[in-house]
């Protein structure tokens, strides 16, 4: 599945799933996601081939899972796509301090939802 990252940022759902965030996740050495109550957002292992047992094992039949990564395994036919698309992450590399002050704050509410 591709060369191992090094930095957390290379594969962040997985980092958060498996360091930080370890207590919110289910799952094993090859898949891992938040618990169903939190979210259906899923890490996937490029150190593991094991994938699909994986992901059995965290989704239950007719669950939604979000699975995000540098790349996504192939699904068998009791898989459904209901979405793909790329995400473009975006890195602050400037190590200057942020200016303080008044910073404005929007409160969104279901008006700011897409349905």
């Amino acid at each position: 599945m591709g060369a191992l990252h090094r930095h957390p940022l290379d594969h962040p759902v997985w980092s958060s799933l498996t360091t930080r965030q370890a207590h919110l996740a289910i799952g094993h050495d090859a898949v891992r996601r938040y618990l169903p109550a939190i979210s259906p957002i899923t890490g996937v292992s490029e150190a593991c081939g094991d994938v699909l047992s994986g992901l059995i094992a965290v989704t239950d039949i007719g669950d939604d899972v979000s699975i995000f990564g540098p790349t996504t395994p192939a699904l068998g036919g009791d898989w459904a796509v209901l979405r793909e698309s790329r995400i473009t992450q975006m890195i602050r590399e400037d190590t200057a301090l942020l200016a303080e002050g008044n910073i404005e704050v929007s409160v969104l509410d279901a008006a700011d939802v897409a349905s």
